[in-house]
């Protein structure tokens, strides 16, 4: 429980200085419109990315498990191919769990509310398809229910990434991770902002410089607000999550 909390206050500090985005520790402070824009990040991560890809993992396995049924003689080349597409869907699911964990933490934080102190704990896992309809179903009933009842469906929904993490093959904090470290890549150094500004000045590129940070202090905006990722941004580096990996006891 203390590492989600641990997360939630590490996207919070993301989504109000990296992204500038209104969010609040004070309920009474909360912005509706953006609560509305970081729900449709919710459901755009899950439904339009993780969903995808699970779909493809789960048919990769079971064509795996046919061609080692039908084809005994399969050669080692075609196995060493085929254990390659499931470990890179792995990769990509594990990098969709971190991204709707991140976003499901900022809906927290648009909604000013925080993380139970005594989150529930991991109950017994059923099946894929089973906690996968559990999530949809609290991203549903987020954008369909009363507007702010969050943190109930919000805490469900985190439990479920838990349990689907460790039932493909990878670390849910490590993955969650590797994201807030990806995301925090998108903040100009001083050395970027420098080299850049003929074309921060040509193209009306809107700069602000944070207090409390050293190496990557500054924010970089597009005239319509738009983030615009730094120079040495790099994506999220998933192998810890993925094959540095120990399965729940």
């Amino acid at each position: 429980m203390k590492q989600l909390q641990h997360y939630q206050r590490r996207v919070f500090a993301w989504q109000r200085d990296v992204a500038g985005q209104p969010v609040t520790t004070v309920a009474n402070h909360r912005d509706p419109a953006f609560y509305q824009k970081q729900l449709s990040y919710v459901h755009s991560e899950w439904f339009d990315e993780y969903l995808p890809h699970s779909i493809d993992y789960s048919k990769a396995l079971a064509e795996n498990t046919q061609s080692l049924m039908l084809r005994a003689d399969m050669d080692s080349e075609a196995l060493i191919e085929v254990s390659k597409r499931i470990e890179n869907l792995r990769v990509d699911l594990a990098d969709d769990v971190g991204d709707v964990a991140f976003t499901l933490l900022g809906l927290l934080n648009a909604a000013g509310l925080s993380l139970g102190s005594t989150l529930g704990g991991i109950p017994t896992f059923s099946s894929l398809a089973s906690e996968e309809i559990a999530v949809s179903s609290d991203i549903v009933d987020l954008a369909n229910g009363p507007t702010f009842d969050t943190a109930g469906r919000v805490e469900s929904s985190l439990l479920s990434l838990i349990r689907i993490s460790d039932a493909i093959g990878f670390s849910f904090h490590d993955a969650l991770e590797a994201v807030c470290d990806s995301n925090d890549t998108k903040l100009w150094t001083d050395e970027e902002v420098s080299h850049n500004m003929d074309k921060a000045s040509e193209n009306g590129w809107v700069i602000t410089r944070l207090s409390g940070r050293s190496e990557r202090c500054f924010r970089v905006n597009a005239p319509n607000m738009k983030l615009i990722k730094s120079p040495s941004f790099t994506p999220p580096n998933l192998k810890r999550a993925v094959f540095g990996y120990t399965m729940l006891t």
